[in-house]
């Protein structure tokens, strides 16, 4: 298969239709490099690729998405119309700047020739209808024969059957994971691959006529009637366990998904309600806050009250204040102070100078009373009382500065943004309303899919009994059909089956011996690409187990554990494994791989590069790198196998990704190389 034109409309990271011209200049030019960075659509890519092969799941009814496509995202969504249109985290394979704007076209499309010059195109496509409901369409053609849905679908598996995709369609990342997963799951993918898989079909034929034979050729014909309908309700039961387990599968994954809206709406709900009775308990917080302000503003206006008698009487606080200012003139307050402060000094000076000791004692003991007796003075028929003076200046002055009208005016703003939190508790009481008739559609809401997750839960109950009875059933059928075999075994039937049992001993036989041989085999193969890749590593054995373990040994026979091994060694080795199986295979498919040289060194990418792409059988390689894993070196020893070069553009909004042709001096210029 040679792809000579891909186009992309409207999936992931591409906007609208993107096209993609692969000429094919020589058989010795089959390296097509397209750069992008990081980000920029180089995945969106090689996923538009997979899903071009093997769909969505949708093309027949109760088909669950393919796991290889599923592992896409982490959270293995299974049900197609939610794998497509997002579900989650998951923005689904639509353009989401497109399907925002209604586009009407999202389609992967490959025009090209096979292995037998036959032209070909490919087109898988999806349509998104006025109800939401999505649709699948899948159209292939190969020379003058078109075909569509199911019937196209079986012909794509016959040039890439759907286990090898990801030998074919890989990144930097699914190589760790092949390099992890040669296992029993790996198993049979890669028995597939090498051939081996035909012989068990054979074998599961050979199996097939041995039923046949033990069937048509009884001479009890009664006993053969019976031994019929007994291998009839036997196949019955066995096709009722496989469609119950698919309906128990596909029930479970209805029951999560219902459970998970059913929760969803219960946390909308709490969350709602918690949102709107926290803004009801600020407004009522606030509102015992500005009542607490007023009941103190009201207390002290009772004692500024109490001042308003005297202090509107303005002439008579004129008339007390000129009284008391005359008393206070009538000395100078100043030298009373400094008479005070001398007083220690004069005391002083009489006790030395004054020699008769009894004056001076009698003179010291009366100075203090000077000061007194020079202040009372002030009030002689004075109408104020001294003790009352400096009372009754401070109430004047207190007087004078009186805060009622200030406390006035707080109080009546304090009322003003009470009544405004009155009224905005009322508005929020009549928002209860809505919320409370809001909650109730959210309830309903939720109550539906209670009901619809019960009824699956139910079904589940149902099936899962029904499996119950029929795994019953074919216990008993198994051990009635072992009874009438040997009430029925002739010696004409036993040649038969003896022929029978020779020939799939054979095939058995030689089914080990190719399996022994291919498991060598890659064996061989793969250390030797892994030695042209890495040929200083410490990897010196390969063992491929029976259950396709891998064992990895040094050049002593010790083990080498691939949890010791670096993210790159194990990159390698898995590019190792992919090169030896894509030479021990018969498939003419592209190779296709998205940034695979990202954690390797500078000699094992040029390594890479000129002995695994450029001398190896593929006939075309198509590589998506960025500028820092393949720069203008790496570009110029490949020249002479480099047939195209191209540039991913994208927008920062990272959908609307273009890919154009470009030039190694426009790619080494634009990275600064």
């Amino acid at each position: 298969m040679f792809i000579k034109h891909m186009s992309i409309c409207n999936l992931f990271a591409y906007y609208g239709k993107v096209e993609v011209d692969f000429n094919a200049i020589s058989a010795t030019k089959n390296i097509y490099v397209i750069f992008g960075d990081n980000g920029y659509g180089k995945t969106s890519f090689i996923r538009c690729a997979k899903l071009l092969f093997l769909g969505t799941g949708l093309l027949k009814e109760g088909n669950l998405v393919p796991e290889t496509i599923r592992r896409f995202h982490s959270g293995n969504i299974k049900i197609p119309s939610y794998f497509i249109k997002g579900w989650g985290d998951w923005q689904g394979i639509l353009n989401t700047q497109a399907k925002a704007e209604g586009a009407r076209d999202f389609y992967i499309r490959v025009d090209g020739v096979l292995e037998d010059k036959k032209s070909f195109c490919l087109q898988r496509s999806w349509t998104i209808g006025v109800t939401q409901e999505v649709c699948e369409n899948l159209f292939v053609s190969i020379g003058e024969r078109d075909y569509k849905d199911e019937e196209a679908q079986d012909v794509i598996n016959e040039i890439l059957p759907p286990d090898f995709v990801e030998f074919f369609f890989f990144d930097g990342e699914e190589l760790e994971i092949i390099s992890q997963n040669i296992n029993k799951q790996f198993q049979n993918k890669v028995m597939t691959f090498l051939g081996i898989t035909p012989l068990e079909q054979i074998l599961k034929q050979a199996k097939n006529l041995t039923f046949y034979f033990k069937d048509t050729l009884r001479e009890d014909q009664t006993t053969q009637g019976a031994y019929t309908k007994k291998n009839k309700d036997l196949e019955s039961e066995e096709e009722y366990i496989q469609t119950l387990n698919h309906a128990i599968e596909v029930c479970y994954d209805e029951y999560k998904e219902f459970d998970e809206y059913y929760l969803h709406k219960d946390r909308e709900i709490n969350q709602f309600t918690r949102e709107q009775n926290e803004n009801t308990q600020k407004l009522l917080d606030e509102q015992e806050k500005i009542q607490k302000d007023i009941n103190e503003k009201q207390s002290s206006l009772k004692e500024l009250l109490a001042d308003v008698v005297f202090v509107g009487n303005l002439d008579l606080v004129r008339q007390v204040q000129k009284k008391m200012e005359d008393i206070e003139n009538r000395a100078n307050k100043n030298d009373l102070d400094a008479l005070k402060r001398l007083l220690p000094d004069i005391a002083e000076v009489f006790r030395k100078e004054l020699q008769n000791k009894a004056w001076c004692e009698e003179i010291l003991s009366f100075l203090p009373q000077v000061h007194q007796k020079l202040s009372n003075k002030h009030f002689e028929n004075s109408p104020i009382p001294q003790e009352l003076f400096l009372s009754i200046k401070k109430y004047i002055e207190k007087t004078s500065r009186s805060t009622l009208a200030s406390t006035l005016l707080e109080l009546s703003k304090l009322q003003k943004q009470l009544k405004e939190l009155k009224e905005a508790i009322s508005e929020n009481t009549n928002n209860d309303k809505d919320t409370q008739t809001k909650v109730a559609e959210l309830e309903k809401e939720k109550e539906e899919f209670k009901k619809q997750r019960d009824d699956c839960n139910a079904k589940l109950s149902e099936y899962r009994a029904q499996k119950t009875e029929s795994e019953q059933k074919i216990q008993t059928l198994q051990k009635e059909i072992q009874l009438l075999e040997q009430k029925i075994c002739t010696e004409r039937i036993q040649t038969k089956l003896d022929l029978i049992e020779a020939i799939t001993q054979v095939i058995t036989n030689y089914k080990e011996k190719l399996l022994n041989h291919q498991r060598e085999a890659l064996e061989k193969l793969t250390l030797e690409k892994y030695k042209i890749l890495m040929p200083n590593d410490n990897l010196a054995r390969i063992e491929i187990n029976q259950d396709f373990t891998m064992v990895f040994k040094n050049k002593y026979d010790e083990p080498i554990y691939q949890s010791n091994q670096s993210k790159g060694q194990n990159q390698v080795l898995a590019t190792a494994i992919l090169w030896a199986l894509s030479e021990l295979s018969s498939y003419d498919i592209p190779l296709i791989i998205d940034t695979p040289l990202g954690r390797l060194d500078k000699d094992v990418r040029q390594r890479i590069i000129l002995e695994y792409y450029k001398n190896s059988q593929f006939k075309q390689i198509i590589v998506l790198p960025t500028s820092a894993e393949m720069g203008k070196e790496e570009l110029v020893s490949i020249e002479d196998g480099l047939s195209g070069l191209y540039q991913i553009n994208n927008a920062d909004d990272r959908r609307h990704a273009t890919i154009v042709p470009t030039t190694i001096a426009e790619i080494t210029q634009n990275k600064g190389q």
